[in-house]
């Protein structure tokens, strides 16, 4: 059994709160993992964080940093081997902090914006890894961001088109200590609730954490 910190909150247009209450209610059913919902992020600082194995980020904060000391300690615990994931607007997050985007592996171009909610299919770049093993493309109705840039050292798991250019939907960093994955889809419960879209994250969920 795992043990994750999902982190939600900062932009209502996401309905935080109940995306984050679907994703908990999501992962528990698995019988794999126990969530932890907070959205104050000063839990970062606290010896409270020893007893999770990942964090899971819904965030859409507007801050460009936070503050050094909470900088630091969340550097200091994924560096220490606890997993990430990022979901959906967390890849908008924290635009001026670089070593985020590293971490993370991409980062919104000053071309980044989504056409409206609508309907795509998620296509699926490397059946082979655990994250994506055995799975066909899918089709969902949910926010497609574009124009989002990988860092080298992301490995890309799907994508979807748009007007003929590829828009990464998912993707994995390994750093030297932890597993970080970056999923885009997750506007609301509705773009999750795809068997497909439930399934990846989960999945992702489990490999940072070390469960897969």
């Amino acid at each position: 059994m795992k043990d994750v910190l999902l982190l939600g909150g900062a932009n209502p247009a996401h309905n935080p709160r109940d995306v984050a209450a679907f994703v908990a209610d999501h992962l528990e059913a698995s019988g794999e993992m126990r969530v932890t919902l907070t959205e104050d992020a000063g839990i970062l600082e606290t010896s409270r964080v020893d007893a999770y194995d990942a964090f899971l980020l819904y965030l859409n904060t507007q801050e460009e940093r936070w503050p050094g000391s909470r900088e630091t300690a969340f550097h200091n615990a994924v560096a220490g081997g606890k997993g990430l994931l990022v979901l959906h607007a967390g890849v908008l997050s924290f635009r001026g902090w670089d070593a985020y985007t590293q971490l993370i592996g991409g980062w919104p171009t000053p071309e980044f914006y989504h056409p409206p909610y609508g309907p795509f299919a998620v296509h699926i770049d490397d059946p082979a890894h655990p994250v994506t093993a055995h799975m066909v493309d899918f089709a969902v109705r949910d926010e497609l961001y574009a124009n989002v840039q990988l860092t080298p050292q992301a490995h890309l798991l799907a994508h979807a088109t748009l007007n003929g250019s590829l828009q990464p939907l998912l993707w994995t960093v390994e750093h030297p200590q932890t597993r970080v994955c970056t999923f885009l889809l997750g506007h609301d419960r509705a773009a999750l609730q795809y068997p497909g879209a439930a399934t990846l994250l989960r999945r992702g969920v489990a490999w940072v954490a070390g469960a897969l």
